[in-house]
């Protein structure tokens, strides 16, 4: 985006080069890391600038925001924010700092660097995990032993919808970075254990790490039984959808049991809403989703960057027509002339779904007849 680093850095342009050149995407991390104390300072506003009338007032949530981190929607030199329209709690871009958190966990899955991980890595997540503490607001409902814990007010990568109330994308990256956090904390305490060092731990974090589990325990990620789909967020019903953001829970996250390529790591008990079902189930119909909400649009870059996932998750799952289908529409309307470069923006006048396309008219009749 200009000279602005978004989470697109992390989502879209970091795994290849954690295969290709990790130094490249150790770097990526390095800048992240370079400008945590920015992100801090983001989030002790953020905790000061939120009014009463959440568990425990004012005062508490400006407490725990003091060892968060918020990192901004659009960052530079500094890491402050630099998006003119967003800015403190009102803006809701939050899922940027979870962007962060899944690259650092799969940097350390690649390469296990446990000093990098105590010195850099964990750091971060530790900080991230904090974040959704503050953000989350606890309620004694939903039938759940301990009640439920919701993030309000956020925007999901579908931005378009503007702010909603538990986005399944946020909620499910939350939910994974709460874990990561987690599983570094504790494994960095047995490597000191191992080594008979004295705990290097920063006051509270114990009570940190118990905070951690319980909201991950209670965190609600959207589902619907009946359907077998995640809804985008509470309230969603089959709008269209202008960006990815629902399938991007299978790749690049890693939601999924069995998990999509990064694996999250986590040896959990298999559920109905985390089942290679329900991702299929999720692909088909958010594939809908996007056609209706592109059809009849020049190419933009919000085709390129969703198909490319696609591509990806269909594979994954066993769809290989539609995966040829997906790869047709995020490729060959993007090249651009004379060479062939792939371009974010598409060629200009091309439109999504348009006369002459034949791998939108075909995925879009065998997205019809899977949903």
């Amino acid at each position: 985006e200009g000279q602005h680093v978004m989470w697109d850095m992390e989502m879209y342009v970091f795994p290849p080069l954690l295969l290709f050149n990790p130094s490249w995407a150790r770097a990526l991390i390095q800048y992240r890391f370079e400008r945590l104390a920015a992100a801090v300072t983001a989030a002790e506003a953020v905790g000061q600038s939120v009014e009463g009338g959440r568990e425990g007032g004012e005062g508490r949530t400006r407490r725990r925001m003091a060892a968060a981190a918020m990192f901004p929607w659009e960052s530079a030199g500094t890491g402050e924010e630099v998006e003119r329209e967003e800015g403190g709690r009102e803006g809701g871009r939050v899922h940027v700092s979870g962007a962060v958190a899944w690259a650092v966990w799969q940097y350390w899955l690649t390469t296990q660097d446990e000093g990098w991980m105590e010195e850099v890595g964990f750091p971060l997540l530790r900080r991230v995990a904090n974040f959704w503490v503050a953000w989350a607001e606890e309620r004694r409902e939903g039938g759940r032993e301990g009640g439920t814990a919701h993030l309000c007010g956020v925007i999901p990568p579908d931005e378009k919808v503007g702010m909603v109330d538990d986005s399944a994308y946020v909620n499910g990256l939350a939910f994974l970075s709460l874990g990561w956090a987690s599983k570094a904390g504790k494994m960095l305490r047995e490597r000191r254990k191992a080594r008979e060092e004295e705990a290097k731990e920063e006051a509270g974090q114990e009570q940190e790490q118990v905070a951690w589990e319980r909201l991950r325990a209670h965190l609600v990620i959207p589902f619907d039984k009946f359907r077998g789909i995640h809804p985008e967020y509470d309230g969603y019903i089959n709008a269209p959808i202008s960006q990815a953001d629902v399938v991007l829970l299978g790749y690049p996250l890693g939601f999924f049991t069995p998990p999509s390529l990064p694996p999250s790591s986590f040896n959990e008990t298999d559920n109905e809403s985390r089942s290679a079902k329900v991702r299929a189930a999720d692909l088909a119909f958010y594939r809908a989703r996007f056609q209706e909400g592109q059809r009849g649009r020049e190419v933009g870059k919000e085709g390129g960057l969703t198909w490319g996932m696609h591509v990806v998750s269909e594979l994954d799952v066993g769809e290989r027509e539609e995966a040829q289908a997906a790869f047709s529409l995020a490729y060959e309307p993007y090249c651009q002339r004379p060479f062939g470069v792939w371009t974010e923006g598409g060629k200009k006048g091309e439109r999504e779904g348009g006369e002459g396309n034949t791998s939108s008219k075909q995925s879009s009749n065998s997205s019809s007849s899977s949903s």
